[in-house]
C-alpha cells in the first residue's frame, strides 16, 4: 500500500507528488492536436476576411480653404492676426486651426470642410502645375457593427509613369451620421475629436499610372453606418492632377466572416466546457489521497480555457460592448499566466523531486504566485492598450 504523503507543522505537503511526463505529454498533444484543428479549419473552411473595392467619384473640393475662412468659421466674437503668408493661405490655415485649444479644433475644422465643399470646386491655384493642396469629401455608407473595421488608402495618380517618391501631409476628418431619436433628423457626431496630421512619402514605380496605395486611416470600431470623411492632402510638390483624382480604396471587414467567427468561438467553447466538465466528473471520483497539485491545476486550466474561448464575443461583435472587450482581454491574460504558473510548479516539482526535506507551502507556491502576479499585470495593460488605441488609428 502506497504511504500517503507526510504534511510538515505547518500544513504543508513534505513531498508534491509529480505528474507523469506521460501525461504531461498528452495534455500537451491534446492541446496542440486543437491548434491544428483550428488552423485547418479556419483556412479550409472561413468565407472572406475583407471585402475591398474603389471609392467611385470622390468629390474634389479645392476651393479657398483660406485665413478668411478660418476667421469666418472661428466666430465674430472671437479675433485673430493671422494673415495668409503662403500664395493660397491654406498652410497658414491649417497652422491656425492646431494652434486653437483641442476643445475648439473640431467644430472650427469642420466648418470649413463643410464651407470648402457647398462654396465650390475651383482649384486654389490659377494653373494646374502649381496646385499643392487639395481637399476631398466622400462617403462610406452601409456598415454595420458585424463589419468589425474598415481602413482607406490613397492612390496618387503618376501621369508621367516616372520613379519618384514624395511627401504628403494628410488632415482627415472623419463624421458619423445616426437618426436623432428625439427630432427624428438625421444628425452626425464628430468620430475624431481632435485634429491630427500625418505624414507619409507616396512611392512612385517607374511604368505605373499611379502611385503605390499609403494607408491613412482605420476604424476598429464601427458606431455608425454612415460615415462622411474629408481629407486634406498638403504635398511637397506639385500635384499635376490635371483632370485626374487620387484614388481612395476602402477596405472592410465581413459579416459573413464575423458570423463564421462566432460560430467557431460557440463551438470550441462548448468543446472547451464538455472536456473540463469530463475532466472535473472524473476528478471527483478519485479520493483526495490519489489527487495531485498538477490535478488541480489541470481542472483550472481546463475552466480558465471556456473563459478563453470569449462566451462574450457575440456582444461585442455585435453590439461593441466596452465591458465585453474588456472582459475578454482579463480572461486571456488569466489563462496563459494560469498555464505559466502550471508550468513553473510542474518544472519546480521535477527538481524537488530527489530531495529528502520537504518545501513549505509559502516558499514553495509564493515566489512563483507573485512573479505570475507581475506578468499579468504587464500582460493587461499591453493587451488592453492595443485592443482600444488599435480602433482609430489615424
Amino acid at each position: 500500500m502506497k504511504k500517503p504523503a507526510e504534511r510538515g507543522d505547518d500544513g504543508s505537503f513534505m513531498r508534491i507528488e509529480v505528474i507523469s511526463m506521460l501525461k504531461l505529454l498528452l495534455v500537451s498533444g491534446i492541446a496542440v492536436t486543437f491548434l491544428a484543428l483550428f488552423v485547418l479549419i479556419g483556412f479550409s473552411g472561413s468565407p472572406a476576411v475583407a471585402n475591398s473595392d474603389w471609392t467611385s467619384i470622390p468629390t474634389r473640393c479645392t476651393s479657398d480653404f483660406s485665413i478668411s475662412l478660418y476667421k469666418e468659421c472661428l466666430g465674430p466674437n472671437t479675433t485673430s492676426t493671422a494673415k495668409d503668408t503662403d500664395a493660397n493661405g491654406t498652410v497658414s490655415a491649417i497652422d491656425q486651426v492646431l494652434s486653437l485649444p483641442s476643445s475648439e479644433q473640431a467644430s472650427v475644422l469642420t466648418c470649413m470642410f463643410d464651407s470648402c465643399t457647398n462654396r465650390t470646386n475651383r482649384p486654389f491655384a490659377s494653373k494646374e502645375e502649381s496646385l499643392y493642396v487639395v481637399h476631398y469629401t466622400f462617403g462610406l455608407n452601409g456598415f454595420t457593427q458585424l463589419n468589425r473595421y474598415f481602413y482607406l488608402e490613397a492612390a496618387f495618380p503618376n501621369l508621367k509613369k516616372t520613379g519618384r517618391s514624395f511627401d504628403v501631409t494628410m488632415t482627415p476628418h472623419v463624421k458619423g451620421f445616426y437618426l436623432n431619436e428625439t427630432s427624428g433628423n438625421q444628425t452626425y457626431a464628430q468620430v475624431v475629436t481632435n485634429v491630427v496630421q500625418k505624414t507619409i512619402t507616396v512611392e512612385c514605380q517607374e511604368g505605373e499610372s499611379f502611385c503605390d496605395p499609403a494607408y491613412f486611416l482605420r476604424f476598429g470600431d464601427i458606431d455608425f453606418n454612415d460615415y462622411q470623411v474629408d481629407v486634406l492632402f498638403n504635398s511637397t510638390e506639385s500635384l499635376a492632377l490635371n483632370g485626374s483624382n487620387v484614388q481612395f480604396r476602402k477596405t472592410w471587414g465581413t459579416q459573413s466572416f464575423t458570423n463564421w467567427l462566432i460560430g467557431m468561438k460557440f463551438f470550441f467553447l462548448f468543446l472547451s466546457a464538455f472536456v473540463a466538465g469530463w475532466y472535473i466528473y472524473s476528478m471527483n471520483k478519485l479520493s483526495s489521497r490519489e489527487q495531485n497539485v498538477e490535478q488541480g491545476f489541470v481542472m483550472a486550466l481546463a475552466l480558465s480555457l471556456i473563459f478563453f474561448n470569449d462566451p462574450f464575443y457575440f456582444a461585442e461583435a455585435t453590439y461593441g460592448s466596452n465591458a465585453s472587450r474588456i472582459l475578454s482581454v482579463g480572461f486571456q491574460v488569466t489563462f496563459f499566466q494560469t498555464l505559466l504558473l502550471f508550468w513553473l510548479v510542474a518544472i519546480d516539482n521535477l527538481r524537488l523531486q530527489g530531495k529528502e526535506n520537504g518545501v513549505s507551502n509559502t516558499k514553495f507556491f509564493g515566489p512563483k504566485i507573485i512573479f505570475v502576479a507581475f506578468f499579468w499585470l504587464i500582460m493587461a495593460i499591453f493587451y488592453g492598450y492595443i485592443k482600444y488605441n488599435r480602433n482609430n488609428d489615424i
